[in-house]
């Protein structure tokens, strides 16, 4: 055979066979590129939630209402006055605009996956009953002085609190590819989606 024939023969699988490497490793490239803008996304998306439900918890801090509302009304020591401070505190609770937070928890939930979105949904519905809950009570006005009923605003700072700590952790492990902590949070999600708010 001639030696320019079988050079040939011996070239074309090897021409194949780099030119089939070089096509995998393109696509494994371009979908490591694809990977890391989707994590982006996400990372951009979670710290939105966080930021979000950090500025909201700060504004909804009970402590914080009571001493807006302290200052406001001036007020004495008599227990009429105590629950007029109370009232105004629960306003001042009610009226925090939840609207930045949502607008955040929409984004998690378009970036996913589904076990950070069930979380961010628990923290919103915990953030929402506490703010029912003072709605509720400024909006019980026929009661009679001493009356005035608002469950534990701090139980529900707490639990809004706690919700959102999940999330952060259950974030963080699955932009950091933890798998340990990941599934723990899965199962947190879980959890937290099937539990009533307090």
């Amino acid at each position: 055979m001639d030696p320019a024939v079988i050079a040939a023969l011996i070239t074309t699988p090897t021409a194949v066979l780099a030119a089939v490497a070089a096509y995998a490793a393109g696509r494994a490239q371009g979908r490591g590129t694809v990977d890391a803008v989707r994590r982006q996304h996400q990372r951009d998306a979670y710290a939105a939630f966080l930021s979000a439900a950090i500025s909201f918890a700060e504004q909804m801090d009970w402590r914080r209402c009571i001493e807006l509302a302290t200052r406001e009304t001036a007020t004495s020591a008599s227990s009429e006055s105590l629950e007029a401070v109370r009232r105004l505190a629960a306003g001042i609770r009610a009226s925090v605009d939840i609207k930045p937070m949502q607008d955040a928890a929409i984004l998690v939930h378009l970036e996913g996956p589904k076990h950070i979105s069930q979380l961010v949904i628990a923290a919103m519905n915990q953030a929402r009953q506490n703010q029912k809950d003072a709605d509720a009570a400024i909006q019980d006005t026929s009661t009679a002085p001493g009356t005035f009923a608002l469950p534990d605003p701090e139980e529900g700072d707490y639990a809004f609190s706690r919700r959102v700590a999940i999330f952060t952790a259950a974030a963080s492990a699955h932009l950091n590819g933890d798998t340990a902590l990941a599934a723990d949070a899965q199962v947190s999600a879980a959890t937290q989606v099937t539990s009533r708010p307090v």
